[in-house]
């Protein structure tokens, strides 16, 4: 158990990318944090996804987006953990939850597997967890 880290998924990283309800509480939560942050590896793509996703719905240009993901990368420290050891073990828990997204249950396992936090800003997720065993590992801001 690893007592000084959390795991972050896309959902709560976004917010401090892009303003949005809850960015000032993330970005708060950030600015005064000193734990080691964690995420499986697909946290890159999922936020490339969601930088897409605001300009195929015209929020923000091309260039933006791009300008956007490159300061994620410079500038937002997470330890990038291997996904492929965690899939078994994260389509288990989508199958107890009864859960549809792997990629959600990924950072779930991760965070079982470390034995620390999820944080995440996804509500449908904590909601699912809620009467679950495992409702006192997600937590959000």
């Amino acid at each position: 158990m690893i007592s000084d880290a959390l795991v972050v998924d896309a959902s709560v990283v976004f917010k401090i990318l892009i303003p949005e309800k809850g960015s000032s509480e993330v970005s708060s939560f950030f600015a005064n944090n000193t734990l080691r942050l964690l995420a499986p590896v697909l946290l890159n793509l999922e936020i490339a996804n969601a930088l897409w996703k605001r300009v195929k719905l015209k929020d923000m240009d091309l260039q933006d987006a791009l300008g956007t993901y490159q300061l994620y990368l410079q500038n937002f420290e997470v330890e990038l953990c291997d996904a492929a050891s965690l899939t078994k073990s994260a389509m288990s828990l989508a199958e107890n939850i009864n859960h549809d997204s792997i990629y959600d249950c990924l950072y779930l396992a991760l965070a079982l597997k470390m034995g620390v936090k999820l944080l995440t800003a996804d509500i449908k997720f904590i909601k699912r967890l809620s009467n679950t065993e495992y409702k006192n590992v997600a937590v959000t801001i």
